[in-house]
């Protein structure tokens, strides 16, 4: 009897035993997991702080290079008038050498910081490091797709990425990729291509920080083209629009600037005024109370 219950009993225990294992095994498994899953969050939102960082420094850097553009703008303008004889080159307001010395000295900034953007959009589009893959409890092969869950793109990863790789930071937004195609255009000159673009982003991204940049552009663009009185328009479009933008006073002083090219001389008086008046401190109030010791 002892002998037959003893049998039965064997099979039993050994049962037992192996799913007790089994539990433990995969309890193993699952406490690994929790692991890396905490651990690819955390690095998820390390990477996250280190994007946005980024995404504030490209913004810093373009609000600079605009400002230095238009900077060059207006001081090309002050050239032109003394290379056309509208300013008495003897003017020490207007000295050429210093008009020429001061766009050098701002071009050499602007290559500057171009180098700089080039440098951090590289930086935004290159693959985060991916997380290394530790080995399974038990010697088994690690579980990616847990991994894949947490942090995987929605399109198929490029050929050569690893298992468990994490997602790269974002590209530049295409937003500032329409805008700074625009700017290139203007910069080569290609006033006409660059004003549809311009355009074509205001329309795409009306909400946009680089709206009224993107507006006061157009009008600098028609005044490249020496179409002033479309100029003028732009330049209002920018003083109407964006009221609280950091482009109204060189809108303003560009308009005035450009009513003394059609000879209004009494209107381009008024607007330079306007600057000194509301934006005594600026850059381009400097600007206006030098171009009216000039005018006529």
């Amino acid at each position: 009897m002892i002998g037959k219950g003893f049998k039965w009993i064997v099979p039993v225990l050994v049962g037992f035993l192996l799913t007790a294992c089994a539990s433990m095994d995969q309890d193993a498994r699952i406490n690994f997991l929790e692991g890396q899953m905490k651990d690819v969050l955390s690095k998820s939102a390390e990477w996250g702080v280190a994007s946005r960082d980024l995404r504030t420094r490209l913004a810093d850097h373009a609000a600079r290079m605009d400002k230095i553009n238009s900077q060059i703008q207006i001081l090309s303008g002050r050239l032109d008038d003394l290379q056309t004889g509208i300013v008495p080159k003897e003017n020490p307001i207007f000295n050429q050498e210093g008009v020429y010395e001061e766009i050098r000295s701002l071009k050499e900034r602007l290559q500057s910081l171009e180098g700089k953007v080039r440098e951090l959009e590289t930086q935004f589009s290159s693959p985060a490091e991916s997380v290394p893959e530790a080995a399974m409890p038990g010697g088994t092969s690690p579980a990616p797709s847990l991994k894949e869950k947490v942090v995987a793109p929605a399109t198929a990863p490029s050929s050569g990425a690893g298992k468990g790789a994490v997602q790269a930071l974002p590209q530049v937004t295409p937003e500032r990729k329409a805008y700074n195609d625009a700017m290139d255009l203007l910069k080569a000159d290609k006033y006409d291509p660059a004003i549809r673009r311009f355009r074509k982003f205001i329309k795409a991204y009306p909400g946009h920080d680089l709206s009224d940049n993107a507006q006061y552009w157009i009008g600098e663009c028609y005044y490249g083209l020496k179409k002033y009185d479309e100029a003028i328009i732009e330049f209002e479009e920018v003083v109407r629009q964006y009221p609280k933008g950091d482009k109204v006073p060189a809108a303003l002083l560009k308009e005035g600037l450009a009513f003394h090219e059609l000879k209004d001389n009494d209107t381009a008086r008024q607007i330079l005024k306007k600057i000194v008046d509301k934006y005594p401190k600026s850059e381009e109030a400097k600007i206006a109370l030098e171009k009216m010791a000039v005018l006529k």
